[in-house]
């Protein structure tokens, strides 16, 4: 037991340092803000992303997060992206990314490229063009696509990312959420961003 309680303590004296570091790295107010209200029940270790499929911004940052998930993620750091409706305006392209979901499709990338490489701006707003691409990327059936756009799981799944871009009083995209309490916006150096995330998720509860 002796033994253990000592390992314990070394592994901690070992971790002090490097926490101390990042707090010194990482301001509050210049790298980071906190949010008047929490969301999602500050949830932790999670990292939530807000995004939108019409944004360019969040285009260029969405392979390198894509990565970093893959990659250099913790393993204990949960990730949740979520389409942000500032508007009825953003509802379709939000519809969109839910109903792949729930068709157990991965189409993120080729939805962005769609719309940003080959200007494909109709996946941003019709419903008609939304299924029409999944039905040739994915060879999805107008009829499977028709249920999953109009089910009960994804008008909920709606429901919440309104609410809690909404809770979270959100002004852009795109945008992460720490612990549902840490807002980080976009810019700057992406690994120095990611690195940021790591931290307030596992540090900073």
């Amino acid at each position: 037991m002796l033994r253990r309680v000592g390992l314990l303590s070394a592994v901690l004296a070992c971790l002090l340092p490097v926490v101390a570091q990042a707090q010194l790295k990482y301001q509050e107010g210049v790298d980071y803000t906190i949010l008047e209200t929490s969301i999602d029940e500050a949830k932790s270790p999670k990292v939530i992303e807000f995004f939108w499929y019409g944004c360019p911004h969040c285009y260029t940052v969405s392979e390198p997060f894509d990565q970093w998930i893959e990659s250099d993620k913790p393993e204990s750091i949960e990730v949740e992206k979520v389409p942000a409706i500032p508007s009825d305006r953003w509802k379709p392209a939000a519809q969109l990314f839910y109903t792949a979901e729930q068709l157990g499709l991965d189409a993120d990338k080729e939805i962005f490229d769609a719309i940003h490489k080959n200007n494909n701006n109709a996946l941003v707003f019709n419903e008609k063009a939304m299924a029409q691409f999944l039905d040739k990327k994915f060879s999805v059936s107008s009829e499977d696509f028709t249920k999953a756009w109009n089910s009960f799981a994804v008008q909920q799944k709606l429901k919440r990312a309104e609410d809690l871009f909404a809770q979270a009083r959100l002004t852009g995209v795109p945008v992460f959420v720490v612990n549902g309490q840490y807002q980080v916006e976009n810019g700057g150096d992406l690994q120095r961003k990611f690195d940021l995330l790591t931290y307030l998720a596992q540090y900073k509860k």
